[in-house]
């Protein structure tokens, strides 16, 4: 479960914070539904999110 996307968000969680942090929780969130209407009909697309909680840590000196 170790893919650019996941690397990508730890790269903008590590730019956020400026230094150390923790995550706190990892998983799967609440999935989306939404109906797509096009020339040939209908079709439901599901989205599913994955999400980083995460603490900033203080600095150490």
């Amino acid at each position: 479960m170790y893919t650019s996307k996941r690397q990508e968000a730890l790269d903008r969680i590590d730019e956020f914070c400026g230094g150390p942090y923790q995550v706190l929780k990892e998983g799967k969130t609440k999935s989306r539904q939404r109906v797509i209407e096009g020339m040939g009909g209908s079709e439901i697309v599901t989205e599913d999110w994955w999400g980083i909680r995460f603490q900033c840590l203080p600095r150490l000196p």
